[in-house]
């Protein structure tokens, strides 16, 4: 699991996040770590839950059904939901036989979510509490065994800054025009871009420049 912890911090490093220590696998209530530019407005949350306590959830048996996966996630995004500070972005990593039951999208889907802010708050506050979902990536542990970026054929991605997109709008290049990319592809949920961002992106070997704009499915 070593190259797992390796490749979280080299993921955090790379958002710019200031890590003063290494990841330890064990923990299930994730350090803040600050970012570099913006030290008192953008933390980053980290859960890891490699082990899945099913006796505190009252399911004994070992292999999963997507029922016990869904109740094991809710109760998990509650916790997080509760403790978590203002303006946090998280990253839960879950085991892969979890995953393999109760998939990202599956948890994330409003559905999910609206089942977890109404047993935690009354009607009026679940929209103010509704916009946590909305910084949560999740991986498993397997999504973490090799970074995407150290491969020479995945080309530079970042956010367009306000020059780039002072360019697209000289060239009457409307938002609408530009192409998609997932929210849940690989490199956005390495760099944390959220719907609607502009992405830049370089090619390493032409330096070509094309731009995408991040979606959900």
């Amino acid at each position: 699991m070593r190259r797992v912890a390796t490749h979280i911090k080299e993921m955090l490093e790379e958002r710019g996040y200031n890590i003063e220590k290494e990841i330890n696998l064990t923990f299930e209530n994730g350090p803040y770590f600050k970012k570099q530019e913006s030290p008192e407005k953008d933390r980053i949350y980290i859960y890891i839950t490699r082990y899945i306590a099913k006796e505190k959830l009252g399911i004994n048996d070992f292999n999963l059904s997507g029922k016990e996966a869904k109740k094991i996630t809710e109760e998990i995004l509650k916790q997080i939901i509760v403790n978590i500070q203002p303006k946090t972005k998280v990253i839960i990593i879950f085991p892969q036989k979890l995953l393999d039951k109760f998939s990202p999208e599956k948890i994330l889907s409003l559905q999910t979510i609206s089942s977890c802010l109404s047993l935690l708050y009354k009607n009026e506050e679940e929209k103010k509490h509704q916009k946590t979902f909305e910084k949560i990536v999740i991986f498993s542990e397997k999504d973490l065994k090799f970074n995407p970026t150290k491969n020479t054929l995945v080309p530079k991605h970042e956010i367009a800054s306000k020059k780039d997109i002072e360019l697209l709008n000289s060239k009457r290049i409307k938002k609408t025009d530009i192409p998609k990319i997932f929210k849940n592809d690989p490199i956005c949920k390495w760099y944390g871009f959220q719907e609607g961002d502009i992405i830049k992106i370089t090619r390493n070997y032409s330096k070509e420049i094309y731009y995408r704009q991040v979606c959900t499915n």
